[in-house]
């Protein structure tokens, strides 16, 4: 787990740099001073000293104009702050880490922001406090989770989802419980136009899902709350895909209808109710991003989603990324996000 954890911070702090921030000889950015200070805060907003913090300012070191970078690492203060300071581009990346603690990272690029000037040689303002929320883990427990991805296995006919089993249900898979079941509707042609819808329905009535998004300055690991709802679960979701060919040298459009930017679940299903209707037994999710349907030239779309499962009938969605129920999965369906 430990490992999963550093691989993924240097991800988000070094390899970024290294693919996205590469500088053209010809259009050479100048480095200039910078100075800024890291304020790490919980989620009700108390500083959290001892965390640490890593700042990684990007540079420009060659006559090539090939960029390099300068790495600042240390911890907060007992006010939750950090100063760094360094020669820069103007793109810089920070991390939050502490034991205890969900990773929280975040990319500022200054050079084209209308907050900040390069001036005599430093960026202007000088010294901003940059506040950066780092959550608390509270009770990470063991899941069944996994990226599902894959053809559907049939077309405009339902078929169930097993999330403990992760695999279909019979006689499409291994599995046994229908706990999404989706019915995927396609036509078209690759490069002539498309049009493919996704319906998820469930085997109960009080199951359901419910949309969530998260706020897009929380750069938490962890996106999705700690807790499911009790209620406001919808039993239907529907997303759409309509492609249209462009004409020759122009190109074609991509309608989408059910998805948004940054979309999240919540689940509940397995439910049992009691005569009157109340939930007497249930189990509680999450998918993490939406449900995504890719176009193939042969077979079906590839319907994918990353979902985690929680077994002991709590609402809570906190995973022990550790301690994973389904062992046998193959690379691309492994999870390593909470």
């Amino acid at each position: 787990m430990k490992r999963a954890v550093k691989h993924s911070i240097m991800a988000f702090l070094t390899v970024s740099l290294a693919l996205i921030f590469t500088i053209d000889a010809d259009a050479q950015e100048p480095n200039g001073m910078a100075k800024l200070t890291i304020k790490s805060l919980d989620e009700s907003g108390n500083p959290v000293p001892d965390t640490k913090i890593t700042v990684v300012f990007s540079q420009t070191v060659t006559e090539q104009g090939r960029e390099g970078e300068k790495i600042c690492v240390g911890y907060s203060d007992s006010d939750g702050l950090f100063t760094a300071i360094a020669e820069t581009t103007g793109r810089i990346n920070y991390a939050l880490e502490k034991r205890g603690y969900y990773t929280s990272g975040k990319k500022l690029n200054v050079l084209f922001s209308s907050d900040y000037n390069l001036e005599d040689g430093r960026w202007e303002p000088w010294n901003p406090t940059l506040e950066l929320m780092i959550k608390k883990k509270e009770n990470p427990v063991p899941m069944y989770a996994k990226h599902q991805y894959g053809e559907i296995p049939v077309l405009g006919k339902p078929v169930g989802y097993d999330l403990i089993v992760g695999d279909y249900v019979s006689p499409y898979g291994r599995g046994k419980v229908s706990d999404f079941i989706f019915m995927v509707n396609y036509k078209g042609q690759q490069n002539k136009g498309q049009e493919s819808s996704v319906e998820i329905t469930f085997s109960n009535p009080r199951d359901g899902l419910i949309e969530f998004i998260p706020d897009p300055e929380d750069k938490s690991r962890l996106k999705i709350p700690k807790q499911a709802p009790t209620d406001g679960y919808q039993s239907r979701f529907e997303y759409q895909r309509i492609s249209r060919a462009g004409k020759p040298r122009t190109r074609g459009t991509v309608e989408t209808k059910g998805y948004r930017d940054y979309q999240n679940f919540i689940f509940r299903v397995r439910s049992e109710t009691s005569e009157n209707g109340s939930i007497t037994l249930a189990n509680y999710g999450k998918i993490r991003g939406p449900f995504n349907l890719q176009y193939k030239h042969r077979g079906n779309p590839i319907l994918s989603f990353t979902y985690y499962f929680n077994p002991d009938h709590s609402r809570n969605l906190e995973f022990d990324t550790g301690k994973n129920y389904l062992k046998q999965l193959r690379g691309m369906e492994r999870v390593h996000n909470p």
